[in-house]
């Protein structure tokens, strides 16, 4: 499984969003994160991984970092 977040691009608006790309888990799964910054786009692109990563544990097959069910992102 990958998870790649792309960088903050700022839109026609001014507002920011940043691409994240799942791959691994069957199908591609690609969501935009949006806020008023770079850095808010960033950190609900984390939030979005971390809750499509969550959507996935089921009894008996969990997802795991390192052995830990902390993926390490803020879901």
């Amino acid at each position: 499984m990958n998870v790649t977040l792309g960088p903050p691009q700022q839109d026609e608006h001014g507002d920011f969003a940043c691409l994240v790309e799942i791959t691994g888990l069957g199908e591609k799964h690609r969501y935009a994160a949006h806020g008023v910054d770079g850095i808010q786009a960033l950190q609900l692109a984390l939030k979005t991984a971390g809750t499509v990563l969550d959507a996935f544990d089921r009894p008996g097959a969990s997802l795991t970092w390192n052995g830990e069910r902390n993926l390490g992102f803020d879901s």
